[in-house]
């Protein structure tokens, strides 16, 4: 099982000049943790997650305003926030390699390159759904299984 074939293709990406603020929207509008930062030759330079631009926000103990907060982090650029170097994964890699890659490290996502050119991301979530098909491939559920999902609490 290679990368390629559990990525998910053509991911969203920003560039270096996208705003704080335009970049946690598009997360929230999206659903999505991670973004890829690229070049505007399509390489990649970057990655921005959520905990990223978390953690690049004020205080909740500030005394600016809300005005001031958000016209600071208007002007503020994922290129100050981003992690560099990234680490990445070439399409053809197998994707036992990927995962233990991203375990070892606490990466939550990789962005998936054919040369230079970013052609997927494989995150967590890919990595939960592969796992899921595998055991449903090799350890199947039986009939008389507990087979229910439960919330608790709030």
């Amino acid at each position: 099982m290679i990368v390629k074939d559990k990525m998910t293709a053509d991911p969203i990406t920003i560039t270096p000049d996208t705003t704080h603020t335009h970049a946690v929207r598009l997360m929230r509008d999206r659903n999505i943790r991670h973004l890829p930062v690229v070049a505007h030759d399509d390489k990649l330079v970057g990655m921005v997650s959520k905990t990223d631009l978390l953690s690049s926000g004020p205080s909740p103990a500030t005394t600016l305003s809300i005005y001031e907060i958000v016209t600071l982090l208007d002007k503020l650029q994922v290129s100050q926030t981003m992690s560099q170097p990234v680490f990445a994964v070439d399409q053809d890699c197998h994707m036992s390699a990927a995962v233990r890659f991203m375990a070892e490290h606490k990466i939550g996502a990789l962005p998936v390159l054919d040369g230079e050119q970013i052609v997927g991301i494989i995150t967590e979530t890919d990595v939960l759904l592969t796992l899921g098909d595998v055991l449903d491939e090799y350890a199947p559920y039986e009939p008389g299984e507990k087979d229910q999902l439960l919330t608790v609490g709030g």
